[in-house]
């Protein structure tokens, strides 16, 4: 074995400020207080495992204490940076956080602190996962953090900002590093390669960097280890079993299989599967960054920013998202991301991730919303229109169950001339209809009221005693005004309302809505299914009577 050899995330650590990947933001700010000598006490660096947190505050304990500081720019030659670099420096204690949690730690930790660094200018602790350490330990590290001696600094790093208590981040200039961008990683691999003289097939750095999801470290490790699994020659095919990344042809062929709610066609890619020996938990996560993609690129103008994957397949990808609609997208999505979560505490992922694809190929199509939107006003208006012209309709008289309606224009009735009762019967169930339309409420109301009298020049409509409250709501000025318009546009003349309480001994009967036999129609308006404005709304939804009740 060659001693000498070391693991490219150790060999390709950057050394000075602007090698660092990805974090240009936060290396800039920090030249700038070296700079101007405005160095903080403290410093919290977070953000996710191997994007440069640790590196950097090393980095930035070279630049405060080099022999030929303070500089941006660090020598990496002088026995400071030598020894820092190292982990050897006596005035650069790093702290690995999970390891000492205890107050007991922090105690020594604040009495060492009072002496003077010993070669350097600063003494500096970076101290490693921070969020590990327990309350206590906290509450010991407060008063120090707030007062710290002279020419001491602390950098924390953390990859779980949210354990850190505010009393601590409060005392901190915070930095939150990013992911490192995806065509920046696969720049910085390209380069590594170059210098190992590693060659890789097209294709084969994305593959990295996708799986790196953002480390710089996991994917100059993954780089590492498809070097030893494949040699200087690294292939697709190979880096993908290496990885377990399944092939783009089983997610488009599984896409096809759920939008054709192929359900004998997925339990047969699943054998395949595990035929041949795929992680189906990662074949799901696989899936699940499929369809998120595919979701980008159908709602995105601009996809490229969104995805990680090159312009042709971006490209592909959008022939396949033409036939999908977004609302299949959304429910997937959905869908198996709750199965991730089911799959992993699963003692059979096989059988979970076939109940899945199973329940996700029956899942009922929808109509989405926009669609849906633009249907129900054309319905609206069409309703609409067919209403306007039931209100001129008359039925004829004679055997009514035989004869069809037949539309005619009505005619003003004379100031001087009463309403046949009959007339006005089938007239007040237009009236109640319209108002329930604009006002149920009302028209509830009014269907507790009796119309005792209807003449030339008014109409009379009585209460119950027991029911006379509601005469007093019908009473009020926004609902008579309703009531008025109403009845005056379907009696084609203004008609006054005389209101009274029923004496408890009436035998008047209720006139709002009549009994099928008294409407008229006969057998076409017996039959629900031929209601003209129920027949109008089958043809729009291509729905279908299932049952119909009578109330």
């Amino acid at each position: 074995m060659d001693k000498s050899y070391q693991v490219s995330a150790r060999k390709w650590r950057p050394k000075l400020f602007e090698e660092v990947i990805g974090q240009g933001h936060i290396t800039q700010t920090l030249q700038n207080a070296v700079q101007s000598g405005r160095v903080a006490h403290a410093y919290l660096f977070s953000g996710e495992r191997g994007v440069g947190k640790t590196t950097v505050a090393r980095i930035f304990a070279k630049a405060l204490n080099c022999e030929k500081g303070p500089t941006i720019n660090p020598c990496n030659d002088c026995v400071t940076c030598r020894e820092i670099w190292d982990g050897m420096a006596i005035d650069v204690i790093e702290i690995d956080g999970a390891s000492n949690t205890g107050v007991d730690d922090i105690r020594e930790l604040r009495e060492a602190v009072k002496y003077i660094p010993v070669r350097g200018r600063y003494k500096v602790y970076i101290i490693d996962e921070v969020h590990m350490l327990s309350t206590s330990a906290f509450n010991a590290l407060l008063k120090t953090l707030e007062e710290p001696p002279d020419r001491v600094i602390f950098l924390f790093a953390t990859t779980e900002l949210h354990k850190i208590p505010p009393t601590i981040l409060s005392r901190c200039q915070h930095f939150t590093f990013k992911r490192i961008p995806f065509e920046e990683m696969i720049r910085h691999l390209q380069g590594i390669a170059v210098e190992e003289k590693i060659e890789m097939e097209e294709g084969g750095y994305r593959l990295i960097a996708r799986a790196a999801e953002g480390s710089m470290r996991d994917a100059l490790s993954i780089l590492d280890q498809s070097v030893a699994f494949c040699g200087q020659k690294v292939d697709l095919e190979n880096l993908r079993t290496l990885l377990g990344i399944v092939n783009q042809q089983i997610l488009e062929r599984t896409i096809h299989a759920l939008h054709h709610q192929d359900t004998s066609d997925v339990m047969a890619l699943v054998n395949d599967l595990v035929a041949h020996g795929t992680d189906l938990r990662k074949f799901l996560g696989d899936l699940v960054e499929y369809i998120r993609n595919l979701l980008m690129i159908k709602v995105s103008t601009d996809p490229f920013s969104l995805v990680d994957l090159p312009r042709e397949e971006v490209e592909h990808l959008k022939q396949i998202v033409a036939s999908l609609s977004l609302d299949e997208l959304q429910r997937w999505t959905g869908h198996f991301v709750k199965t991730q979560v089911e799959i992993k505490l699963s003692l059979s992922p096989r059988f979970s991730l076939e109940l899945a694809l199973v329940k996700a190929t029956r899942m009922v199509r929808t109509t989405s919303l926009e669609d849906l939107i633009q249907r129900l006003h054309a319905m609206e208006k069409r309703l609409t229109d067919l209403n306007n012209n039931l209100v001129g309709e008359e039925f004829k008289g004679g055997d009514r169950s035989s004869e069809k309606v037949q539309r005619v224009s009505p005619k003003p009735a004379s100031s001087d001339e009463a309403v046949p009762p009959e007339l006005f019967l089938e007239k007040w169930n237009l009236i109640l209809k319209r108002i329930k339309e604009e006002k149920p409420n009302l028209g509830s109301y009014l269907e507790q009221g009796r119309v005792v009298d209807s003449g030339p020049d008014k109409v009379t409509i009585g209460f119950p005693e027991n029911s006379s409250f509601l005469m007093k709501l019908v009473q009020k000025e926004e609902h008579m005004k309703v009531l008025e318009r109403t009845l005056e546009q379907v009696m084609q003349r203004p008609l006054p309302i005389k209101w009274t309480v029923l004496d408890p001994g009436s035998k008047t009967e209720p006139l709002p809505y009549m009994e099928k036999s008294e409407r008229g129609g006969g057998e076409e308006m017996n039959d629900p299914i031929q209601t003209p404005l129920i027949k109008e709304t089958l043809a729009m939804f291509g729905g279908k009577i299932i049952e119909a009740k009578e109330e």
